[in-house]
């Protein structure tokens, strides 16, 4: 089953991890949206394997501030929500 956990730690200042899982092989990609609907980074574009993965996001650049990050795997689509804190 898919699956997008939410990030860990939340609210975070430097980097936080996401976990997400895929039951088949596909092609994936996480984008990071701000709080009006700009993508302002991609976290993964790429075909992954079945199972359970994780990814840092490195947000020394990002505002302090609200953010949406959102996992596209084949017809599976989910969004969370992340706080950065400096």
């Amino acid at each position: 089953e898919f699956s997008l956990s939410y990030n860990y730690p939340n609210p975070f200042s430097r980097s936080s991890v996401i976990t997400y899982s895929l039951p088949m092989d596909v092609h994936v990609r996480i984008d990071v949206y701000d709080l009006l609907g700009r993508m302002v980074h991609i976290l993964e574009d790429r075909q992954m394997p079945t199972g359970e993965h994780n990814v840092t996001i490195d947000a020394t650049a990002f505002s302090t501030g609200l953010y949406f990050y959102s996992l596209t795997a084949g017809e599976f689509s989910q969004t969370r929500k992340m706080v950065v804190v400096r």
